[in-house]
């Protein structure tokens, strides 16, 4: 389970990134969508490299910049 405490405080100050969160989370492969710190960065967790590559494609369609990394396990 994943969250951040200025998660809130950061979308009640700009709906835009609930509304870009939420967009992600939407994505069939998406596990979960987070604000990194107070909102610089949102990420995906999915579980596969092709998973990844999926959602990155799909929302770059939608004109939203994505990077995609990897954690070590």
């Amino acid at each position: 389970h994943a969250w951040n405490r200025l998660e809130l405080a950061a979308e009640t100050r700009f709906p835009r990134l609930r509304e870009l969160r939420e967009l992600m989370v939407a994505q069939p492969r998406v596990l979960t969508a987070r604000l990194s710190g107070s909102g610089s960065t949102l990420w995906a967790l999915v579980e596969s490299a092709d998973d990844a590559a999926r959602v990155a494609h799909d929302l770059g369609a939608l004109g939203l910049p994505t990077l995609v990394t990897r954690t070590r396990a």
